[in-house]
Parts: structure tokens; C-alpha cells; sequence
């Protein structure tokens, strides 16, 4: 058996170079990709020495094979170790009592050094099978290298994995979308979380790994360069999703400094924001909520990249796999193939590019990335003229007061960027943060899901938690569904240039704009001035409740004086 391993000395040098590289993180003059990869290097440096020293009778029969984080050279304070011993076939049921007794030396030592790992011993073919059986080791073993060991094992290893991506493909897609799916689901299926998480959520890091192992499995692609190079992303589109992946890189390195002792400190929290920024953006304190405003839109914006690209190379793998064989429809001048909706033109007009909204709301199909593209370079045609044609406010009244889908095509279009070219003060409130304890959203995303909850309470949706709303959103005409839809959309589209906590200010700037704008989407006089006092008295029912004593007649009389009709008071309830 082999003596014990002086773990002290390799811990303290390992620990030393991490200050040392951390600082020069702080600093300013080592970037987030230098620094997860010589994180990578010292790590690799210690498993290598406590493995020379306890596995080297074996060493011509194992191989010890870094996985995820540790096979993508991306290491930060406070990682798991990610590695898989590889052992011969001869061992799949009972592992050689020796290696046994040194793999658990090797394991306790490292563990004894601070590292987090969990030991797993695989050959080959359990690798294979363990990938077919969770999409998480799949996944996983796409980012692999040799950390130690044989070469053998490990060729053995790529020869197995490359003939199961061939082999496979087509599940692993499906599988990684379910996943992807799933995942987005648990972190509330919104990239504009205002305390987000960086690696999890939904626009994050790991959206980015999924997209770069779908592009692996289905078209080869180990890089964004590859990418470019085959054609599923342009050469700007390379550019924006390789700065937007150093963006989440660098913020959840400097995460991670703040709190080692922590493993799931991946959440940019309300605390932690300034911080981080402080450190990215050096401002004064007079700036500090300007500052952290702008990282956070950069953050967004950044998400909103990686999310979109994302679905760039998914499509395209889905239409890989689909090859000739997905139904194709027509439908009002455009046509839909499998579940994604085409232009038919390569020049669409404004009146194109609103309706492809309006058919895939009803259609029950998404834009194809490809259509989302041509919009994004034929956004300078919604002109003022584009704006005020009453066709184009037609179809768009036409989305906003359907009955399904609503909020989740006007977060499309918002994301893509019509949305707040056809109507500008949406573009104030886009990805605009919100410094409360009441509001778990950007504005923007927060008035989608308030329009998204509109159309629930209609279709008894919440008949538990809020069954009176329910009854009255069911009431509601078809001229109160327009006014309550408008309302809806510009109701706290007055936080544009409002500080945050001037709740006072913001509700009167959005009746404003419901008056500047109403009128033009198609409202009559008298909808868009009841649509207006929606917006300026939204706050009025919670502040009454909150805010004042209730058995005050002072606070019935001035309530009811405010309300002025029982018909606004339903309606300022739903």
C-alpha cells in the first residue's frame, strides 16, 4: 500500500496560486477565460501528482478522464471535480482490490485537500451506456480529456462516444431539448429574472454548453468558429455570442470569489449586484444605481443573444433531423413547415413582418429563427408611416386581444425588436430593471406576464387563487377586453425615466402615453381615456389596502370619489 500522500504542501501551493491568480482577476489584468483556465492548469497540476503518487502500479491500465467543467478547462473557486476513472472491461462487475484500495486513497486525499468529487469508475462501454441512459452524462463526457493515465482507455473512450453521436444524434437532440425545457421550467421559464442565475437560468451558461454540444452531435462543431464556418451563424452573430458567453463567464467568476465556502452561488442577487459591477464598472456612489441598471441590461441583453442563437442552431438541427419529410401548409402568404412558420418573401414589408406574428399566435407555431433573422435586418422599415398605418395597428390589436398566446408572441416580438420599434415606449421599459421587493421581473417581462395573467383569469385559470377576478375578467365586452389589453401593455411604461420608488410619477406618465398612443391602435375616445385612468390609478386598490385604515370613512369616501363608477371598480380589479 502505498504511504500517505503530504497533502499540506500541494493544498497550500494550490492555494497560493489561486490568490494569486484571483487578485490578478480583481485587477483587471487577467480576463475570465484566462482565469478559469489556469484554475484548470493548478487543478490539473494536484490530481496528477496525488494520482502519480497512488494509481502509478496502474498506470498503464486506467485512465483517469476529465469531464464538464474540468474537460472544458473552466474551472472556478470552489468547483467540483468532474472526472471519471476509466477501467478495462475485465473490471465491469469487481474492480482489482489493489486499484480499489488506491482510487479510495486518491478519492479521500483530494477530498482531504478541499476538493468536492464524487468517485466514479466506468469502462467504456458503461460510459456508452450510461450516456444513452441520462442526457446529463452525455452531455457531460462531449467535454472530456485525458487528465491522467493510459492513452489506450481513453481512444477506446473518444472511438465509442464519436460512433454513439453518429448513432444517436437524433435522440440526443431530443433528449437535450426535453432537458433544456425542463431546466428553463424550474427557473421560472424567464431569462429576465432581476436576480438571475448565471449558470441555470434560462439564457445562461449553460444554454450555451447545450447549444455548443447540440452543435457537436449534430454537425460536428466543437467551437462558435466552427459554427461560423458551416454556416449556422453569421460571422456578427459569432461575435455577439462569444461576448455574450465572456460576459457570464467573468460574472460568475467574480460570483464565485465572493463566497467560496458556497456551492450553488451562481444567483447575481440584489446584494451582490452592485458588487459585481463595482468591480466590472468603477463608479462613484451617486451612480450606483445607474450603473448597476446598465450591468444588468448588458447581462439581459447578453441572455437574450445566447437564448436566441440557441434556438438558431436547434432549429437547425430539427430541421436536419426532419429533413424533407415535415408537413408543409400555407396560411395568408406564408408557409409553415412542421412547427415553424416561414416568410415566403426574402424582403418582407412592415405589414409581413407584424401579420407572421399574428398567424403563429393562431397557428400554434413558432417563428422560424431564419424568419426572426430577416425581421432583425428589415427593422429600419417601421418608420414613422409603418407605425401609424392602420393595418399594421390592426393586426397588432389583433395579437394583443387574442384569446391564447399572447404574452409569449409579444415577448418574441419584443426580443427580436419590432415590438419596440412599432411602438417606442416599450423600448424605454425593455429589459429595464426594477430595485423593489414587489417585482421579480424587468418591466417589460413583468407586463407581459400581467397581460399573460389577463388571459388565464379569462379562461378560469385561477379559480382558487383569485376566483372574483376570474368572474369579472369573464365579463368583460369586447370593448373593455381592448381598453384592458392597452392598459395592460403601457402600464408601467411610465418607468422609462422614472427613479425607482417614485411610485407617484410613473402611473401618470404611462396614462399619457396611452393618450399619445390609444388612439392610434385603434381605441375609441372614451376607451382610451377609461384605458388611461386604468393606468394612472393601477396602484390606487393596493395602496388603499396597505396603505390606509380601512375602517376610516375618510378612506371609503375618498376611495369611492377616486373609483367614481362601480364598472371601474371591476375593472381596476381584474
Amino acid at each position: 500500500m502505498s504511504k500517505p500522500f503530504d497533502y499540506k504542501e500541494a493544498r497550500d501551493s494550490f492555494r497560493a496560486k489561486e490568490a494569486e491568480f484571483l487578485g490578478e482577476l480583481r485587477g483587471g489584468t487577467m480576463t475570465a477565460r484566462e482565469f478559469t483556465r489556469a484554475m484548470s492548469n493548478i487543478t490539473d497540476g494536484v490530481v496528477r501528482q496525488v494520482a502519480d503518487h497512488y494509481l502509478k502500479a496502474q498506470e498503464s491500465q486506467v485512465s483517469l478522464v476529465f469531464s464538464g467543467g474540468n474537460g472544458r478547462e473552466e474551472i472556478y473557486p470552489g468547483s467540483d471535480l468532474d472526472f471519471i476513472l476509466i477501467v478495462p472491461e475485465s473490471m465491469s462487475e469487481t474492480l482489482d482490490p489493489e486499484l480499489e484500495r488506491n482510487f479510495s486513497s486518491f478519492q479521500t486525499t483530494l477530498w482531504d485537500m478541499g476538493f468536492k468529487t464524487e468517485p466514479i469508475v466506468r469502462t467504456v462501454k458503461q460510459c456508452s451506456q450510461a450516456s444513452l441512459e441520462d442526457i446529463i452524462n452525455w452531455s457531460s463526457l462531449l467535454d472530456r480529456r485525458l487528465a491522467w493515465g493510459a492513452v489506450g482507455p481513453m481512444q477506446e473512450l473518444d472511438a465509442e462516444m464519436t460512433a454513439l453521436n453518429a448513432a444517436q444524434w437524433e435522440e440526443f437532440i431530443d433528449q437535450k431539448l426535453a432537458e433544456t425545457a425542463k431546466r428553463h421550467e424550474k427557473q421560472s421559464d424567464s431569462r429576465y429574472i432581476v436576480q438571475p442565475d448565471i449558470k441555470e437560468g434560462k439564457g445562461g451558461l449553460r444554454d450555451f454548453q447545450s447549444m455548443m454540444w447540440i452543435a457537436e452531435v449534430a454537425f460536428s462543431c466543437e467551437t462558435v468558429s466552427d459554427l461560423e464556418e458551416k454556416g449556422l451563424i453569421s460571422g456578427p452573430e459569432a461575435k455577439r455570442i462569444q461576448q455574450a458567453y465572456d460576459f457570464l463567464l467573468e460574472a460568475r467568476c467574480h460570483l464565485h470569489t465572493q463566497n467560496t465556502s458556497q456551492k450553488h452561488n451562481n444567483i447575481l442577487k440584489a446584494e451582490l449586484q452592485p458588487v459585481i459591477t463595482k468591480i466590472m464598472t468603477d463608479y462613484t456612489p451617486d451612480q450606483r444605481q445607474e450603473a448597476v441598471e446598465d450591468y444588468m441590461r448588458r447581462y439581459f441583453r447578453h441572455a437574450r443573444d445566447i437564448g436566441f442563437l440557441t434556438s438558431v442552431v436547434s432549429a437547425a438541427a430539427l430541421d436536419k433531423k426532419a429533413g424533407f419529410a415535415a408537413p408543409v401548409s400555407r396560411v395568408e402568404g406564408f408557409h409553415i413547415r412542421g412547427d415553424k412558420i416561414h416568410f415566403d418573401t426574402d424582403n418582407p414589408v412592415p405589414l409581413e413582418m407584424m401579420k407572421i406574428f399574428r398567424v403563429a399566435q393562431q397557428e400554434h407555431v413558432e417563428v422560424h429563427p431564419d424568419a426572426l433573422r430577416q425581421i432583425r435586418r428589415s427593422l429600419s422599415k417601421f418608420d414613422d408611416k409603418a407605425r401609424k398605418d392602420p393595418q399594421n395597428n390592426k393586426v397588432f390589436m389583433e395579437i394583443l386581444t387574442a384569446r391564447e398566446n399572447v404574452a409569449d408572441t409579444l415577448r418574441k416580438m419584443q426580443e427580436v425588436g419590432i415590438l419596440p420599434k412599432f411602438l417606442p415606449p416599450l423600448d424605454g421599459i425593455d429589459m429595464r430593471m426594477q430595485f423593489d421587493p414587489y417585482h421579480a421581473y424587468t418591466v417589460d417581462e413583468h407586463t407581459f406576464q400581467a397581460i399573460g395573467h389577463l388571459g388565464t383569469l379569462e379562461a378560469r385559470g385561477y379559480e382558487k387563487e383569485a376566483k372574483l377576478a376570474g368572474d369579472l375578467a369573464a365579463e368583460l365586452s369586447d370593448s373593455e377586453r381592448r381598453v384592458m389589453a392597452v392598459a395592460l401593455l403601457l402600464h408601467d411604461a411610465g418607468k422609462d425615466k422614472v427613479e425607482t420608488g417614485d411610485e407617484e410619477e410613473h402611473p401618470v406618465r404611462g396614462a399619457e402615453m396611452v393618450r399619445e398612443y390609444g388612439r392610434r391602435l385603434g381605441l375609441e375616445d372614451r376607451e382610451a381615456e377609461r384605458a388611461a385612468w386604468l393606468v394612472e390609478n393601477h396602484l390606487l386598490l393596493a395602496h388603499t389596502a396597505l396603505r390606509r385604515d380601512l375602517a376610516d370613512p375618510w378612506t371609503v369616501e375618498t376611495f369611492a370619489g377616486k373609483m367614481g363608477t362601480e364598472r371601474n371598480l371591476r375593472l381596476l380589479t381584474v
